[in-house]
């Protein structure tokens, strides 16, 4: 059991959306950004969708920091994750340093707001603290490679950030795992109300494929679920930018259905 709900919280503690702006190609130079990231969850489901948790009690607060730098095409990037994390059901919680992100973005086409179209690959390391014996972890105790595209697109008033990501997941020699590779489909909508301040809605949608257990498929393990959101996107001045946003989980299976609050706080140097 406890091995089927580590997976489960491996799906859901990973909030690396795409939001307003995120497909935009910048500047050349040096960026940061950080994020604030606060989930809770009580419930969880099973492949069905039906419910068969009420109190799991989940609730987990993130920094990511997050270093960039623009250099002609290229973006390079690094995110750095500090976690503290808990279920009241399982009396169970961790505190510390995630797994860390390295990657390399390429914009495949930049014309300068009205479309850009971009690559980008990263390489999760296995920092993060992983113990066998527990369900709360903030590590996932494997190496991960992630390829995501992005575009946005600017049509008069609106703004349209989108991404399509797939994740590979390593096997974890710790407990004998291997995630099921997961997919993603994301898209960001904004309405410019004026120059510095933007709002709309968010939508995605996740899967996972069924886990493997010392090479074997276990069925039914596989996870998915939609995410709809609001988010609102305020330049503070021509080197700062805020964004908060609010995202709640529907249609869920196999997994916990999550709300999360997000303030993004994005600085160029």
């Amino acid at each position: 059991m406890k091995q089927v709900i580590y997976i489960f919280l491996l799906f859901t503690s990973q909030l690396y959306a795409v939001h307003i702006g995120t497909g935009k190609h910048l500047p050349d130079g040096p960026y940061i950004a950080n994020y604030v990231v606060h989930t809770t969850a009580d419930k969880k489901t099973n492949s069905s969708g039906d419910s068969i948790v009420e109190n799991f009690g989940f609730t987990q607060t993130q920094n990511i920091f997050r270093p960039l730098y623009y250099k002609g095409n290229f973006v390079y990037q690094m995110l750095i994750p500090y976690k503290s994390q808990k279920s009241s059901l399982l009396q169970q919680e961790d505190i510390g340093i995630g797994d860390i992100k390295l990657g390399i973005g390429y914009f495949i086409l930049n014309s300068f707001d009205k479309t850009e179209l971009g690559v980008v690959g990263n390489i999760e390391f296995p920092t993060g603290e992983f113990d066998k014996n527990r369900v709360i972890n903030n590590g996932s105790g494997r190496y991960a490679l992630n390829l995501e595209f992005y575009i946005h697109k600017v049509i008069e008033r609106i703004i349209w950030d989108g991404s399509v990501k797939y994740n590979y997941n390593f096997k974890n020699h710790d407990n004998n795992i291997k995630n099921g590779d997961k997919f993603l489909v994301e898209s960001s909508f904004a309405y410019i109300i004026k120059p510095t301040f933007l709002i709309g809605p968010n939508i995605s949608y996740s899967y996972s494929l069924d886990n493997e257990f010392n090479g074997v498929r276990e069925l039914n393990t596989g996870t998915s679920k939609y995410t709809v959101g609001l988010e609102a996107y305020w330049a503070q001045s021509k080197k700062t930018t805020l964004l908060v946003g609010f995202f709640k989980d529907i249609n869920v299976k196999n997994t916990l259905d999550t709300k999360t609050f997000l303030l993004r706080i994005f600085i160029k140097i």
